[in-house]
């Protein structure tokens, strides 16, 4: 599987990029999920620490497997998606809050915490 290193938003599509063979190649197109139009690099998205208990702001640009990486007023970051107890969704204006080493999508009502929180076991 090949990571994807940049997402591109224009003209109605959301462009999922990667670097194969020294070559950019787009791997996905889909909607743009109400994305704003621009580059998002993710290659050098800075790497969220749950210990530091801080709180983010702002769209979710991509999931993979093994990550979110969200748009933030400090630039890009990435969450490990194993931290979170609901997957946040791609153009979602999540507000991601961290508590004993999980994330949590502070923006979406507590009912909709506490299903997923039931689902999950």
């Amino acid at each position: 599987m090949v990571e994807i290193t940049k997402v591109c938003v224009l003209n109605g599509s959301r462009q999922e990029d990667a670097i194969v063979n020294g070559q950019w190649q787009t791997q996905k197109v889909t909607g743009e999920f109400g994305l704003k139009k621009g580059i998002y690099r993710l290659d050098n998205a800075q790497v969220v620490k749950p210990a530091d208990k801080a709180e983010y702001q702002g769209p979710i640009i991509h999931v993979s497997k093994d990550h979110v990486f969200q748009k933030t007023e400090a630039g890009m970051v990435r969450h490990s998606l194993f931290t979170f107890k609901q997957k946040p969704d791609i153009g979602e204006n999540a507000k991601i809050e961290y508590s004993m080493g999980k994330a949590i999508l502070a923006n979406r009502p507590p009912e909709q915490q506490a299903q997923a929180q039931s689902k999950g076991r």
